[in-house]
């Protein structure tokens, strides 16, 4: 057994071929689940609570928009109790630069204004949009860019959204509330975090047909070629480094509950096969289309023959040593798959 590892070992790293497997861990690595929540104010009937569904065990984050820039709110869940203190950007110095004169600046003002007595979020967040276009178009313009009524506009449809940077889970059996409070107003937003009754994921399997490719080493092995009443052994190079051999294999992927509906799905992946000599592990990245479509890029183990290094080319030998020529040891291959499975996407429906 030792023999076989340092074998994998020192085959992996003079032919390079463990490279491709451990690209796959280190992607598989950074797959970390977190979900971004948007609460708009402007949307949102003030007072009513809102019940939302949110994936069990997951970081969650929430992102607060169309607030009213100089309108003081605070926001609690649990037992957390923030005041959002208001931008006060809408005093302005009154300087202008006389380079950039354009109509829509001011237009860019009179909205800037209208925001600043404006008291209803729906209303705000009709002002915020003409502004944000507004500003876009101004931006164009290098000297306008610059200038301070488009500078401070700019500042003031910022402070219409807030990310929190609070964050939290929602597990079995719990539920969290949000609440957000205008200070100037009896108006608040209540949402009402409930865990998915779903399972977390539901795993694939999948069939299909894979490709393992000699590229990174060719492969070779002794053979013994009877002349004369006597055995010579000989080399045989059985595979190049253009080509490889075609194993049937089976896959089994996850499936998160959060990208059921997602027409394209990307994730870790594992699976079994066989080389029609012997049986094959496969690991590697696996692209999903429409739950039943599978792409599948990576590194495979599998148990080949190398020559002996006590045999030469050309060296007689008795037919008792033909089972010494070679030796099994596990190697390192990439390969492709293209992968199907038997069934639809149930959600397809809906």
């Amino acid at each position: 057994m030792k023999r076989i590892i340092t074998s994998l070992f020192l085959s992996g790293i003079t032919g390079k071929s463990i490279l491709p497997f451990l690209l796959f861990l280190f992607c598989s690595a950074g797959f970390q689940s977190q979900e971004i929540i948007e609460i708009d104010l402007a949307k949102q009937e003030s007072g009513k609570i809102i019940k939302k569904t949110v994936s069990q065990d997951v970081d969650h984050e929430i992102k607060i928009i169309n607030k009213l820039p100089d309108k003081k709110y605070k926001y609690s869940f649990r037992t957390i109790h923030v005041d959002i203190p208001p931008l006060d950007v809408f005093k302005s110095s009154g300087k202008e630069i006389p380079q950039c004169r354009d109509e829509k600046k001011a237009m860019l003002e009179d909205y800037r204004k209208k925001l600043e007595s404006e008291s209803e979020e729906k209303q705000g967040a009709i002002i915020i949009k003409k502004m944000k276009e507004l500003i876009k178009e101004l931006e164009l313009i290098k000297l306008c860019k610059e200038d301070e009524v488009v500078i401070y506009a700019k500042k003031i449809v910022e402070s219409s959204e807030q990310t929190l940077q609070e964050k939290f889970e929602v597990k079995e059996n719990q539920v969290v509330v949000f609440t957000i409070k205008r200070k100037d107003s009896d108006k608040e937003w209540i949402v009402r975090f409930e865990p998915e009754s779903e399972s977390r994921g539901t795993w694939l399997l999948s069939y299909g047909l894979s490709f393992i490719s000699n590229i990174f080493k060719e492969h070779s092995e002794f053979i013994a070629e009877k002349k004369n009443d006597t055995l010579t052994v000989v080399s045989r190079f059985e595979k190049n480094r253009g080509e490889g051999d075609l194993a049937p294999v089976v896959f089994y992927s996850w499936l998160p509950t959060a990208q059921k509906e997602s027409d394209i799905v990307f994730g870790p992946t594992l699976g079994l096969g066989y080389d029609l000599k012997n049986p094959v592990a496969f690991g590697g990245l696996i692209l999903t289309y429409n739950w039943n479509l599978n792409l599948v890029l990576g590194a495979c183990f599998r148990p080949v023959k190398c020559p002996n290094e006590s045999f030469k080319e050309g060296l007689k030998i008795d037919a008792s040593e033909l089972e010494n020529l070679n030796r099994n040891t596990i190697e390192v291959y990439p390969f492709i798959a293209f992968t199907f499975r038997f069934g639809s996407n149930p959600f397809s429906g809906k």
